[in-house]
């Protein structure tokens, strides 16, 4: 049960870890742009962030 609690935890950081960086680098993209936003447009599927545009 230990190592299961162990994969889990490695898991959970490790998809923390994804989302920070790639949350991170668009924030960074925009500002280094000075894009506010991404354009709805841009793929027919939006990620969630950005479904309120």
């Amino acid at each position: 049960m230990t190592d299961l609690r162990r994969r889990l935890a490695a898991e959970a950081l490790g998809t923390a870890m994804l989302v920070a960086t790639v949350v991170g680098s668009g924030i960074m993209a925009s500002r280094l742009t000075g894009v506010s936003h991404f354009p709805c447009s841009a793929t027919p599927f939006p990620p969630a962030p950005f479904w309120w545009c």
